[in-house]
């Protein structure tokens, strides 16, 4: 199994299910779990570990898939 990264082009605000802001860091590095394309907005998706239990989706644009 091949582990990719995810690293951040600028800072990214993303909203949690419980409503709650949460601000991802410009050049911060996470683990890939998942890639996949929105049902809603068709917009290419990855799945990142913000810790051991919290996975999150981010749009493929706002940053870059290291090798």
């Amino acid at each position: 199994m091949e582990i990719k990264y995810f690293k951040l082009k600028n800072d990214y605000i993303a909203l949690l299910p419980c409503n709650v802001q949460f601000t991802l860091k410009k050049n911060s590095i996470f683990h890939i779990q998942n890639k996949y394309r929105s049902p809603i907005t068709g917009d290419d998706m990855v799945v990142v570990a913000i810790d051991k239990c919290t996975p999150i989706a981010v749009p493929v644009h706002i940053g870059t898939i290291l090798d």
